[in-house]
């Protein structure tokens, strides 16, 4: 990790690029961590103690996590759309880690190719071409919607539930419009699940293929979608679900207007 030299401390970061690059909330928190660490430097001769400074008195809790997510992630983006879908991603009933994803989706802070390209983790050209279509360069908004592939898979859910009129919508703007699509009785809580659902699975798809060369079958990747919402939304109440998963796949409606 480092070491004492004539000129002080000196950090020796090695990151196995293999393996981050299939998690993106890994990826995002070492290249976070090697930024924060490169202007600290630890002191000789005194014992290391465990802290967690947004508290006052060095406990951690979830809500001061919370707190500092939402500062910090203000200072970048700012409007109220942005605002609204973090306390909404968060109350979603889905796994924290889950929540966290699809919240750096929204900022753009995935390490999709041309991200790591930036950051010269790869560098032959023809590498940075989407994964699922190789077709253009892979950014956010090419793979998670603009991408045939992605689009098919959006078209696919977005039929199964009755919503029309997407557009050309990306990253926040595609989740304001995917939530607000439906009028009516309709629990936006649970259109949040479905949408965070989509795009995770979509990131696990395109990892699956680069990292397991497991190809993807259209049907299944969709199918997967709408299992995992349900498998999810039935952990976050507890093992119990206002639908059965067969109603919940033919007839999705009648849940999202249910409690």
């Amino acid at each position: 990790m480092g070491s004492w030299n004539d000129r002080g401390w000196c950090w020796q970061f090695h990151v196995d690029a293999d393996s981050l690059l299939e998690d993106p909330v890994a990826t995002e928190e070492a290249f976070s961590l090697i930024e924060l660490l490169t202007n600290i430097s630890p002191t000789l001769n005194a014992q290391d103690t465990l802290s967690w400074w947004p508290n006052q008195d060095g406990q951690f809790s979830v809500k001061s996590f919370y707190n500092l997510m939402h500062d910090r992630d203000s200072e970048d983006v700012l409007d109220t759309q942005s605002k609204l879908a973090f306390k909404r991603i968060w109350k979603t009933s889905i796994p924290s880690r889950l929540k966290v994803f699809g919240w750096r989706v929204v900022l753009n802070r995935i390490p999709t190719k041309d991200q790591l390209a930036k950051r010269g983790v790869i560098r032959d050209g023809q590498q940075q071409l989407c994964t699922f279509c190789q077709d253009k360069v892979e950014d956010l908004e090419q793979l998670m919607f603009n991408c045939s592939i992605s689009q098919r898979v959006w078209s696919s859910i977005c039929g199964w539930l009755d919503i029309k009129g997407m557009g050309d919508s990306v990253g926040v703007n595609h989740l304001r419009n995917f939530t607000q699509a439906l009028t009516g009785k309709i629990k936006k809580k649970k259109l949040y699940l479905i949408w965070l659902t989509t795009v995770w699975s979509l990131w696990m798809a395109r990892n699956n293929f680069l990292f397991r060369d497991e190809p993807w079958v259209f049907d299944d990747l969709v199918m997967n979608i709408k299992e995992l919402a349900w498998s999810w939304h039935t952990i976050g109440n507890r093992g119990s679900c206002c639908t059965s998963l067969y109603n919940w796949l033919y007839s999705p409606l009648d849940f999202l207007k249910s409690d």
